[in-house]
């Protein structure tokens, strides 16, 4: 089989080291710098910037697999170019004949006020990335039925990544009530590799912990065991946010081994 990832990067780069020990694996850099320093031999990695015209010829070994990893978040300064980016990815895609096609989306596809949101409620965005994804999410969904799997993961955790730090020491931290939602990079990785290995009734994921503690009890906990300054929260602020549910997902694929946000750290 012949795994293709568009996007080598903190979530690409280790999927591609992963997978590579059973399949083909190929996978994109967006600069000539990033393909020329690529350093896992096991996956070839090519030149791919959505902001150029293309070669579809010379990204025949991209696009000409059974399998793509579409992994292309879009920018918050740059929404109005990401359906550009996508028509230009599909237009690849359309030359050959693609088994399965995995695209990543985001929880962020959902609006604060959707409470308890799982992998059948029907996304409401209230940003402008949310509503770029949901429109993608759509776009797939009527031109690769039967041939595509939605993953959409939370806030992501794992390696040197991690949420708390983008918090510490801040003060007057809007949210303390609010559930976080959140998925180690190990979890998201083992379900798309579980998604690529077996077939699914259900075209929707959601790579998310099955647990939910508060933001303020958790961030706070975070950056002690972190040893980062602790953050401060907005205490009058009694205002809630969305919950995003991954129960079904785990129910049909697999196991998450970070359930607890509190055990990411």
């Amino acid at each position: 089989m012949k795994v293709s990832i568009i996007g080598l990067g903190w979530y690409g780069k280790p999927l591609a080291e992963k997978l590579s020990a059973s399949y083909k694996v190929v996978g994109t850099k967006s600069s000539r710098d990033g393909v020329s320093s690529w350093d896992v031999d096991s996956v070839s990695a090519h030149y791919l910037n959505l902001n150029e015209e293309l070669d579809y010829a010379q990204l025949k070994p991209v696009f000409d697999v059974d399998v793509l990893i579409l992994n292309i978040p879009p920018s918050a300064a740059k929404t109005t170019a990401y359906s550009y980016q996508m028509m230009k990815i599909l237009e690849g895609i359309k030359k050959f004949d693609l088994k399965h096609l995995i695209f990543i989306s985001s929880t962020g596809v959902f609006g604060e006020h959707q409470i308890n949101a799982d992998e059948d409620t029907i996304p409401e965005p209230t940003r402008g990335n949310g509503e770029v994804l949901k429109r993608a999410e759509n776009y797939l969904a009527e031109n690769f039925a039967g041939r595509l799997s939605i993953i959409r993961p939370g806030g992501l955790v794992g390696g040197e990544r991690h949420p708390a730090k983008y918090l510490a020491g801040r003060e007057n931290v809007s949210g303390k009530n609010h559930p976080v939602n959140l998925v180690h990079r190990k979890d998201f990785i083992a379900l798309t590799q579980f998604l690529i290995e077996n077939k699914t009734n259900r075209s929707c994921f959601h790579a998310i912990a099955s647990k939910h503690p508060l933001k303020k009890e958790f961030y706070i906990a975070a950056a002690e065991k972190m040893g980062l300054k602790k953050p401060e929260f907005d205490e009058g602020d009694m205002s809630g946010g969305k919950l995003i549910l991954g129960d079904k997902t785990q129910a049909e694929t697999i196991d998450f081994e970070f359930n607890d946000p509190f055990e990411m750290a």
